[in-house]
């Protein structure tokens, strides 16, 4: 027994041994020709592998598509989103303006409408001044022409005053927008 149980320690003569090491060289083998067969497969795929791969494309390209498509309307929903908010913010501003403006205008009109009043009764003050001058005056010609030139002064006045206020308007009308 001594001899036998010498062999078992003598790795030349353990069957155990050469076992265990044909095992591993065998597993090893096997490793190395899966991923060979693997490589081999990938480089030359069977009927079967290349409609399946077939299908993994077609599938990819669709679920790409659809991405795309909802990012494209995703993109166009926020833009529509983003248009419609800066359009009623816009208009709100150009609305809150207009008001503003027509109100100023407004208060600005009867400011200048009470001057007008104003300074039309003073000038008209002065010009009946001027007319008492006139009818002082001794010789009827000449009375004649100064009243003449008086009209003349009183309708260029008129004519002024009416001028400015239609400008007034047409720059009211161009600024705040008629409303008529």
């Amino acid at each position: 027994m001594s001899k036998l149980s010498n062999n078992n320690k003598n790795e030349l003569v353990n069957q155990d041994h050469f076992s265990n090491e044909i095992n591993q060289k065998k597993s090893e083998a096997q490793r190395l020709l899966n991923r060979k067969m693997t490589l081999l497969q990938r480089i030359f795929p069977s009927v079967e592998q290349k409609e399946a791969i077939k299908h993994t494309k077609i599938t990819l390209a669709q679920e790409s598509e659809s991405d795309l498509e909802v990012r494209r309307m995703h993109n166009e929903f926020f833009k529509q989103a983003l248009q419609a908010t800066f359009d009623k913010v816009l208009t709100e501003g150009t609305e809150s303006i207009q008001e503003g403006l027509t109100r100023k205008f407004t208060a600005n009109k009867a400011t200048l409408d009470k001057e007008i009043v104003k300074l039309t009764k003073e000038y008209f003050e002065e010009m009946e001044a001027f007319e008492n001058e006139i009818f002082q005056i001794k010789s009827d010609r000449m009375r004649s022409r100064q009243l003449n030139m008086l009209d003349k002064r009183i309708d260029e006045f008129e004519r002024t005053v009416n001028n400015l206020m239609k400008k007034y308007e047409d720059t009211h009308n161009k600024s705040v927008g008629d409303k008529n």
